[in-house]
């Protein structure tokens, strides 16, 4: 009996291994990952800038994994249906030393080892080169199981499709959901777009792993494992061997889809499906590492150990921030502190601000736009208004806007859009304010500074106009000054709200945003 079972396991998954739907799945996973992860980016940077530009972490390399496995499990699920289909359909008139359900336990036994075996392609995303910074955080030995169990899902619920339908229609069916789920990443299916994310929720339900929240991971292996049980048991549920069996079966069953359910509801939108919020949980996505800080110069940073190769990326968009503040208000600058793991800090969207820490960001893109976003939260610090950055006041008029504009860009090679920092209505912006922040642009770099330290604390007034403020830097605003802001704030005013789109809502994001008060 048990060496009947054996060869027979052994038979079904050379017949899994060879079959040319899962050989594809697996060519086609390794494809992709050599398109997204190295040709793409090199041939279209502009298209695929976010996975260019963004720095390494083990996190998105586990997401790399779970995305090429995805479509293993694919394959997986199309090589197992047509052996369950023919179990069901023609099984009864096989003569063989074992019975049909146990022919299905060892279908099922194949699937899982031949799925288990092709889900280790996905690991080929770790010989993707990441460039030359090196790759960021620690690992959790958790996460890197998930693209494993996925083909096992996958080919497990593959058998539970041709035992339960005995139908190659729900074969052509799946077939056609994945081509379509495949073209709507490219084009407009219709119907399709409303549920394109369904898969990926299904595989992931919570947010992806990078940076490196392997809080995650036990939770979502826990719901992988108990929906491979869950399609296994219904599977065996075809053919009963009398009441206890099924009674035993269908218990199983039971527990399996119950628990695959609550899990998942306990990752999808952080368990909002149960009425609950599992970043409240101190341990939820707490760091493998500790917080390491350093201060090179007038700027503490502080890095989660893994990260700390990070830091000479963040004083390139500070440093110039600091340069610009007087020694004597140097301790009024701000830590930059990573956030991503620190539960309350994260809840509190923008409150960190306050509380004297600008926060890089999970993960850093090495681009203009990310040094200027880092850069302005030091700079506002600086200037005292932390709170403008949460639309909450406005610099408009103040000779704070162009110093703000100034001090968030300057240190950026070639970066001209000085509008794009701002946080107040951009149609409601002096073009001459931007033009002071033009011309301060055009001048030397080292006569603006002496000037901000030899009359700082009148320009950090609220009560300094800009006017004033071109005075006391010794700088003269042109005409051609002028013509170039207001080049920069047509863009935001030619694609303006109108004032009265929101005018029947109760609360009118348009006026309550004219409305804002002054930075004091």
């Amino acid at each position: 009996m048990i060496a009947s079972f054996a060869r027979l396991v052994a038979f079904e998954s050379r017949r899994l291994a060879r079959s040319p739907l899962l050989l594809a799945s697996i060519a086609f996973s390794l494809v992709t990952v050599v398109i997204l992860e190295v040709l793409v980016p090199t041939a279209y940077r502009d298209w695929a800038s976010q996975r260019t530009d963004a720095l390494p972490t083990w996190g998105g390399v586990v997401d790399d994994a779970i995305a090429t496995a995805k479509y293993i499990a694919a394959g997986m699920f199309f090589a197992a249906f047509p052996p369950a289909l023919r179990e069901a359909r023609h099984g009864h008139s096989v003569v063989a030393p074992l019975d049909r359900r146990t022919r299905i336990v060892a279908l099922l036994a194949a699937a899982l080892l031949v799925g288990g075996a092709a889900g280790t392609v996905s690991f080929t995303v770790l010989l993707v080169p990441r460039g030359p910074v090196a790759v960021a955080g620690g690992i959790s030995t958790t996460a890197f199981v998930v693209p494993v169990v996925l083909p096992m899902v996958g080919g497990a619920l593959g058998v539970l499709a041709g035992v339960w339908t005995r139908s190659w229609i729900a074969m052509i069916a799946a077939a056609l959901a994945t081509v379509a789920y495949g073209a709507a990443r490219f084009i407009t299916v219709p119907v399709v777009d409303q549920f394109y994310g369904l898969p990926d929720v299904l595989v992931q339900p919570a947010d992806p792993y990078e940076p490196g929240r392997w809080g995650m991971a036990p939770t979502h292996l826990a719901y992988l494992l108990l929906a491979l049980g869950a399609c296994a048991t219904v599977a065996l549920l075809r053919h009963r061997r009398g009441r206890r069996d099924t009674i035993a079966i269908a218990t199983a069953a039971a527990i399996c889809v119950a628990g695959s359910a609550v899990t998942f509801a306990g990752q999808y939108g952080y368990g909002v499906l149960l009425g609950i919020d599992i970043r409240k949980w101190a341990d939820w996505s707490a760091p493998d590492a500790d917080m390491v800080c350093q201060t090179p110069s007038a700027i503490t940073y502080c890095a989660y150990e893994g990260y700390g190769h990070w830091v000479p990326y963040w004083r390139q968009a500070v440093e110039p921030v600091a340069r610009a503040v007087p020694e004597s208000e140097h301790d009024r600058l701000p830590t930059v502190r990573q956030v991503t793991f620190d539960v309350p800090l994260r809840l509190d969207s923008g409150g960190w601000i306050a509380q004297g820490i600008a926060d890089p960001g999970s993960v850093w893109y090495d681009r203009p736009e990310a040094r200027v976003d880092l850069a302005d939260q030091v700079a506002l610090v600086a200037l005292g208004a932390p709170e403008y950055r949460a639309y909450s006041c406005k610099f408009a008029g103040q000779a704070r806007l162009p110093l703000y504009l100034w001090m968030t860009t300057y240190g950026i090679e070639g970066y001209r859009d000085l509008v794009y920092p701002t946080y107040e209505d951009q149609t409601a912006i002096d073009p001459a304010d931007i033009a002071l922040a033009v011309a301060m642009s055009e001048t030397p770099d080292d006569e603006v500074i002496a000037a901000l330290h030899r009359h700082w604390d009148r320009l950090v007034s609220p009560q300094t106009t800009t006017a004033q403020a071109a005075g006391l830097l010794g700088i003269e605003v042109t005409p051609a000054h002028l013509e170039s802001a207001e080049a920069m704030l047509a863009p935001y005013i030619g694609t303006a709200v109108p004032v009265d789109a929101f005018a029947s809502m109760e609360d009118d994001p348009v006026s309550r945003m004219r409305a804002t008060p002054h930075c004091r």
